[in-house]
């Protein structure tokens, strides 16, 4: 199996937010096609786990869906910052909160390799308090919602937190303190 030759590439739109790119490709079969890519930031999801076994996560609006989620802190990281400092800056911008020790990497991730090119990363981070007050952004709008982690697979099964994202990063975290138990 071969990678596709790209022989022209174009933008059809680009914003602050993301842009959607045109590549022409020949196949390996010498076929010819148009296709988009939509290229977005890599970006963090994080799961924090305050001193009461709660798991700090955030409600605020998601345009694209058009509704009210309630999903683990996230956020993009910004040109020539590192994931880990992504973790820390967006921990404190949207909640806060700050990370104690040092975020622990779960897992990287590709999104949608078939139309996005970024990366998902998951990081946990168990030693965390609260040291500020919110620093949002222009555009967002975001309330601090405190998950009780006994409660966690209910609001999953009953579709109160129903982001893929955000669900991914709850299971590798559970899987992550097991292991850290055992």
């Amino acid at each position: 199996m071969d990678r596709w030759h790209v022989t022209d590439s174009s933008y059809a739109y680009k914003s602050p937010y993301g842009n959607l790119r045109i590549d022409t490709c020949r196949l390996s079969n010498d076929s010819v096609c148009e296709y988009g890519v939509s290229e977005y930031l890599d970006w963090v999801n994080i799961f924090a786990l305050n001193e009461k076994n709660e798991i700090v996560m955030v409600k605020q609006y998601r345009h694209g869906a058009g509704d009210i989620f309630i999903e683990l802190v996230a956020g993009s990281v910004e040109d020539g910052e590192a994931p880990e400092d992504t973790v820390i800056r967006e921990l404190q911008e949207e909640t806060g909160y700050v990370c104690i020790s040092k975020p622990i990497l779960l897992g990287k991730f590709h999104y949608n390799p078939a139309r996005q090119n970024n990366v998902l990363h998951i990081f946990f981070c168990d030693n965390i308090r609260k040291k500020h007050d919110q620093n949002l952004d222009e555009l967002e709008d975001i309330e601090v919602v405190h998950v009780p982690f006994n409660q966690i697979d209910k609001l999953i099964r009953d579709g109160v937190i129903s982001q893929l994202s955000s669900v991914t990063a709850i299971e590798l975290a559970k899987k992550h303190i097991v292991e850290v138990i055992l």
